[in-house]
This record gives structure tokens, C-alpha cells and sequence, in this order.
């Protein structure tokens, strides 16, 4: 009976421990290791969209038309790309214009490869940027290029969302 109130206990607490103890052994803290983080005050979205389709053969990255919005904000900034492709495998990239040149967004580009045998893909993609603490006008672009060795990629619809702090604090964006 008394081994029975060792055993019970010591294996419960062995069983809520052990999950800690894996995190502990293989997190690893150095500065190659730790992501990127931020926040903002976010008070603002700008976004467009296209419901019509685009296609592109080009492997060089180009702007997608009807995909480009203007903002002017401080600190960083949250753009999501949304739509649907079929086609040849494709990149996706988001440059940000601004007083210090186009620059792209974290994490870079995005792929996606439809499967083989056609039919459209949903997908969708974010980019973030730490910004500056200065207010700026931006320009953001969504841009796009082929993958593939051969073939044309087909956006049937796509969407870019911004979401943003405006440094006037005005309250309108």
C-alpha cells in the first residue's frame, strides 16, 4: 500500500515534467536561432483585388496588375496575398517602394506548384516588414514569376490585404 502513494505520485509528476524537459534540451537561444518579432499599433488595412484573369510566362519576377497598393505608415506593416492559380509552378514576392528603394518583404518568396493535370489552387501568403519609426509612403507590389522550365501560370483572382499604423494619428488612413 505505501509503494503504491511512490509510484502514483512520482509518475504523475514524471509525465507533466517531461514535456518541459524535451523543450528545454532542444530550444537553443542563440542569435542564429531566434526568429524576428515585432508588433505595431495596428489602426489601418488598404487592400485590392482582381477578378479577372492574369497569366504569365516571364521566369523574370513582374508586377501583377491591379495588385499594387499605396500607404504611408510607421513601424511595420502585414501584407497578405490571397487568390487562385493554375499552371506552371509559380513564385510570389512582395516589394515594398519607399524612400529607401524597393525592398522585399520578409520571408522573401513564397512557391506554389499546382498540381499536374490542371484545376485551379486556392492559396495564400503573408509578408511582414519591422518598417521604420518614421512615417513613410510605401508602395507595395505583389510580383510573380514562373517556376518551371516551361508553361504559363494563370491567377483566375487574387487579393492583397495591408495592414498597417498611420503615423499622422489623424484616426483615418
Amino acid at each position: 500500500m505505501r509503494v503504491r502513494w511512490f509510484i502514483v505520485p512520482t509518475a504523475l509528476v514524471l509525465a507533466v515534467a517531461t514535456p518541459f524537459a524535451v523543450l528545454a534540451a532542444t530550444r537553443s537561444d542563440t542569435p542564429s536561432s531566434r526568429a524576428t518579432t515585432g508588433s505595431s499599433n495596428l489602426d489601418c488595412q488598404m487592400f485590392a483585388s482582381r477578378s479577372t484573369s492574369v497569366s504569365t510566362s516571364s521566369t523574370s519576377f513582374s508586377n501583377i496588375n491591379a495588385l499594387e497598393v499605396n500607404v504611408t505608415s510607421v513601424f511595420g506593416m502585414t501584407v497578405t496575398v490571397s487568390g487562385e492559380i493554375k499552371g506552371a509552378g509559380v513564385a510570389f514576392q512582395v516589394l515594398d517602394t519607399f524612400v529607401g528603394g524597393p525592398v522585399p518583404m520578409d520571408p522573401g518568396q513564397a512557391f506554389l506548384t499546382p498540381p499536374s493535370g490542371g484545376g485551379v489552387v486556392p492559396f495564400s501568403f503573408t509578408w511582414v516588414t519591422a518598417g521604420a519609426p518614421s512615417e513613410h509612403g510605401h508602395t507595395i507590389d505583389v510580383q510573380w514569376r514562373r517556376t518551371g522550365s516551361s508553361g504559363t501560370v494563370t491567377m483566375t483572382r487574387g487579393d492583397v490585404n495591408v495592414l498597417f499604423q498611420n503615423g499622422n494619428g489623424s484616426g483615418t488612413c
